[in-house]
């Protein structure tokens, strides 16, 4: 006679207010650490260090800011619709945290080329050339600015898994019996 054994399924478990909450809070902190983290690996290193951990703080409470509004303006949204149709596995979070972060970084990036303030004739431009001639983007600040975009894209992604993790995956002493599993996964 066999031993009855529990039956495992993929059933998503209850979102509470709670689980999302956590889950939002999460993606921002998750966010803004790897965002603040690349700004500073990425720094100027003839900088003081002194100079680069007195800002510290301020780059991590502005990223966290930046990512907690994008996650609600944006993130929650996307969300809503890919939960609709069913998308609830990490790849659909992983691609939606991608290209919020690019859509947001970029629309933040062009916000002053689109809104100039009167007479401006700003210009600017890195160790690669110009990148922007008379409040206009250049075709280097063109490839500059997407290249930074799926840069940090990853940082929103990442975020994104996190999300999904933490609203999707039942914790162990949430889940019935044998109910474990991611729900995008199939039972071994």
């Amino acid at each position: 006679m066999s031993e009855p054994t529990a039956v495992m399924t993929n059933a998503v478990p209850p979102l509470s207010a709670g689980r999302i909450l956590r889950a939002l809070l999460a993606g921002a902190c998750t966010g803004s650490l790897l965002t603040t983290g690349g700004m500073f690996l990425g720094a100027d290193r003839s900088a003081p260090a002194v100079t680069l951990l007195f800002t510290l703080p301020y780059v991590l409470v502005g990223t966290f800011i930046a990512f907690s509004v994008g996650i609600v303006a944006l993130g929650v949204p996307g969300w809503w619709i890919l939960h609709r149709f069913g998308y609830r596995n990490w790849p659909a979070a992983l691609a939606l945290g991608m290209a919020l972060t690019s859509i947001g970084y970029v629309a933040l990036a062009l916000d002053p080329l689109i809104w100039p303030a009167p007479n401006s004739t700003f210009s600017a431009g890195d160790a690669g050339g110009l990148t922007i001639i008379d409040n206009k983007m250049t075709t280097h600040g063109w490839i500059q600015l997407f290249m930074e975009a799926f840069a940090i894209s990853w940082a929103g992604g990442i975020a994104g898994v996190v999300v999904w993790r933490i609203a999707y995956v039942a914790r162990r002493q949430d889940a019935p019996s044998g109910e474990h599993d991611p729900p995008d996964r199939a039972p071994d």
